[in-house]
This record gives C-alpha cells, structure tokens and sequence, in this order.
C-alpha cells in the first residue's frame, strides 16, 4: 500500500523561504576610527549582491544601519566578425569597481561609506577600501 503525503501551500512555502534564505551572504569589513577597530557586517541574497544591508557599532556605543548598493554600467557596441558583413549588435552589464552605503545611527547620526572594490564582479566579498564618514566628522577607514 503507497502512503500519500500532503503538504499544505503554507508548508511549502515556508520551505521555500528556508531554502532561500540559506543561500544569503554575510560577510565583515574590518575598519579603524581613532585607533580603535570597528567591523562592519554587511548582508545580502545570493542573487542581488549589488545591494543589501549594512551595519556597524561604533566604539562609543552607537549603531549605525542602512544600506549599500553597487554601482552597475551597461553599454550597447557593434561586434565585427573576420568575415565580410558579419556584425552583430552586443549588450554587456556588469559592477562598477564603486559602492556606496547610507547609514542611520540610533541617536540621529548619519553615516556615509564609499568603497573602491577590487574585484567588481565579485562585490563586497571581492576585497577593497572603503571610507565613512559619520555626520560628527569621525571617519572610518577599511581594508578588506
């Protein structure tokens, strides 16, 4: 005899979402403000790596939040081949080698981060630099 089992569509989609959300990236800039080391710990699915979240504390307690995107070009050429009359029309996209992130702090500060990306295709966990600065005029740097 086959056992039949169902699953109500609230299941399934509670599965569905489980599967997804395993396959977010989390990630750490590690950065110095007046000497003192801070992390940043950055979010994103694994699809839309060319934004998500962002967050820091800073040292003297306040924590900071927001959210980063990566810049994107398009560009549109014509692609000749080795033959007479071959050409065709080519879309290319791609990341930027830049990022920006707006952070708004718990006591009403805000912050603004700039990072230069190594390895543009691969986003934050690519490698970079990066500077913040915070609207008190503290300043992070990172190197990831």
């Amino acid at each position: 005899m086959k056992t039949l089992i169902t699953y109500g569509k609230w299941s399934c989609m509670a599965a569905c979402a489980a599967l997804i959300a395993a396959c977010a990236v989390n990630g750490v800039i590690p950065g110095r403000t007046s000497g003192k080391t801070v992390q940043m710990h950055f979010h994103h699915g694994a699809w839309t790596g060319a934004h998500g979240t962002i967050s820091v504390t800073m040292p003297d307690g306040e924590r900071f939040a927001g959210k980063f995107v990566v810049g994107t070009s398009d560009s549109t050429g014509l692609a000749f081949g080795a033959k007479q009359g071959e050409a065709a029309l080519v879309d290319t996209s791609g990341n930027t080698s830049q990022a920006e992130a707006v952070l708004m702090g718990n006591r009403g500060d805000s912050m603004h981060c700039t990072f230069m990306l190594s390895n543009p295709s691969d986003g934050l966990e690519g490698g970079g630099v990066g500077h913040c600065k915070v609207s008190t005029g503290q300043v992070i740097d990172a190197t990831f």
